[in-house]
């Protein structure tokens, strides 16, 4: 190998090593598929959110086989060829499929299936658990307090005719 074969295989450690800590930091879990249905890349993340080792999932390792893994691991709880299917038929059609599935440990997952022009795709895979929690929290409290100010307005109301009818009374007794 040349010395300008060496800094170009240099170079290109360098900007994978880069690729990697970028995909490994990411807050979402990402994976990419080929055409095949092979799995290409994915972050610590990903694993993470299902509990995956590496050395099990890996680039090479099939979708159905990924799937298998997660089922058998109680990470997955949807019919592995269904979703397999409406999966494929989404990114055969250049459509982005978004889902979101509740684990069997209570979170919720955002899953974007995005297809890649020269085939495959890129998934990416979010805990949105909190999210939805504060949603629904902050759902409950704006309902609280519209409740609260329908009180107080049938309250007001009832003074100002209590006010009304003392005024009244009042009125007539002198």
């Amino acid at each position: 190998m040349t010395l300008t074969g060496f800094a170009f295989a240099y170079k290109l450690r360098i900007y994978n090593l880069r690729m990697r800590i970028a995909l490994d930091n990411m807050s979402q879990g990402l994976c990419m598929f080929d055409r095949h249905e092979r799995l290409v890349v994915c972050n610590k993340r990903y694993r993470g959110l299902y509990r995956l080792p590496a050395d099990v999932i890996k680039p090479g390792t099939t979708l159905t086989e990924l799937l298998e893994y997660r089922a058998a691991h109680a990470t997955f709880a949807t019919n592995i060829q269904a979703y397999r299917r409406q999966l494929l038929d989404a990114m055969a059609n250049g459509r982005t499929a978004s889902t979101e599935i509740k684990s069997p440990d209570g979170r919720l997952i955002c899953v974007i299936n995005t297809p890649m022009a020269e085939g495959g795709w890129v998934a990416t895979h979010e805990d949105i658990t909190e999210r939805r929690d504060a949603e629904r929290e902050r759902a409950v409290m704006q309902e609280q307090e519209e409740r609260r100010a329908t009180i107080e307005r049938a309250i007001q109301s009832f003074r100002q005719r209590v006010e009304d009818h003392l005024h009244t009374v009042s009125d007539g007794a002198m």
